[in-house]
């Protein structure tokens, strides 16, 4: 568990505000919004691991999901963009996040997967042998150990957890 290479994070009230007002993709959408605390983790984690996001983005591929971050002004901390639409498969089936070790040429257990829908990104990321930890910003979860309910405190885990 101490050898983490790569932390895919969700995107959608993971990194980014989900404002579910606005249609299509989020890099046009007249307002965004970075997660409190996410600008100054990714900073530190890049420094240390490999960073990638994945997500389902319905409206979104990995140019536009970019152009997002770009906006938000923490694209550049990130290594890699992962949507369903170029993995072929949606979480939480087994082969998006099979698809994504295999692409990052990496064992299951050298990933730690953050996201904030338990079922759809925690679960099936922990069923494939990854590391999961459920960002549980709006209190939803109450027997899940492996949480945060702020983005500062991932770095916090990481140091408890995977050195």
């Amino acid at each position: 568990m101490k050898n983490i290479k790569v932390i895919i994070f969700d995107w959608g009230d993971t990194l980014m505000r989900d404002f579910p007002e606005f249609e299509g993709s989020m890099a046009e959408w007249q307002e965004i919004e970075v997660i409190e605390g996410v600008q100054n983790l990714l900073k530190k984690l890049h420094k240390k691991y490999r960073i990638v996001v994945a997500s389902n983005a319905n409206d979104s591929d990995a140019e536009l999901m970019k152009k997002a971050f770009e906006r938000g002004e923490i694209a550049k901390f990130i290594d890699k963009f992962y949507t369903s639409k170029e993995i072929g498969y949606k979480k939480p089936e087994k082969e998006f996040f099979e698809e994504i070790f295999k692409m990052e040429k990496i064992l299951p257990k050298e990933s730690l997967f953050v996201g904030n829908i338990y079922e759809n990104d925690v679960e099936p990321a922990l069923k494939s042998g990854a590391n999961g930890i459920l960002f549980d910003e709006k209190k939803k979860y109450c027997n899940i150990n492996n949480k945060i309910e702020k983005m500062e405190e991932l770095w916090k885990k990481l140091q408890e957890n995977f050195y």
